[in-house]
């Protein structure tokens, strides 16, 4: 956990804190559980699988589209954007990331998308990080801990991965 989360377990560019209420998969006792024992986009038979298209790496959307929905985006967690950016972000949003994010851009647990009307940004939530995240795309990976860790010992880091995040212990 340390080499990817950080000592504190805050995460970093790529790596989710642990700290907070953003979980993607879900933060109650069962779904951490399960993510520690499958990983995500890991060799376990198992594994969670979540991968965000590259919208602008495979021409599915040109430069102008992704600026405006990156904009779009943005506004849903407070930024000001102009009229003009978010009525074609709005538009681009719905045809593009609403079937995974949601209509209304608060993520989807079942598919680990996060949500994006909150704080938490795993690469950043500045205009020139989520333009690459549209651009580029995003696939996330963590390891399975089943073989490295003993039901025990994932039950144990549960419970303290639950009490960093203030949900207490399961």
């Amino acid at each position: 956990m340390r080499a990817c989360h950080g000592a504190a377990a805050t995460g970093g560019p790529g790596f989710p804190s642990l700290v907070d209420a953003a979980w993607l998969w879900g933060g109650d006792a069962e779904t951490v559980m399960e993510t520690l024992r499958v990983g995500i986009n890991a060799q376990h038979p198992d594994t969670r699988w979540a991968q965000m298209l590259a919208f602008g790496r495979d021409g599915i959307l040109s430069r102008g589209e992704i600026r405006s929905v990156a904009g779009y985006v943005q506004s849903l967690s407070g930024a000001e954007v102009a009229p003009e950016v978010l009525e074609t972000g709005t538009t681009v949003f719905a045809d593009n990331c609403a079937s995974c994010h949601g209509a209304d851009g608060r993520g989807n647990t079942d598919l680990g998308a996060p949500n994006l009307t909150d704080d938490f940004w795993i690469y950043g939530g500045d205009a020139a990080s989520i333009y690459r995240t549209i651009w580029d795309g995003r696939q996330g990976v963590m390891p399975s801990w089943e073989e490295r860790l003993s039901h025990a010992d994932r039950k144990m880091l549960t419970v303290y991965l639950q009490e960093l995040a203030g949900e207490g212990a399961p």
